[in-house]
């Protein structure tokens, strides 16, 4: 562990990085969800192919 430099922490901004963490899970869960229901409102519009 010697080519680590434990004093590089002190410069890190957690604050920042956990609100960029928060903010880009934030975006992945929305997304998620647009796809789900994307999804959703499709599942009853398959014309004259339905196979359920």
């Amino acid at each position: 562990m010697s080519d680590f430099d434990m004093d590089a922490f002190d410069s890190i901004d957690f604050d920042s990085v956990e609100q960029s963490v928060a903010e880009k899970q934030a975006e992945k869960d929305k997304q998620e969800s647009q796809e789900i229901e994307g999804m959703r409102d499709g599942a009853n519009d398959c014309g004259d192919s339905c196979t359920i």
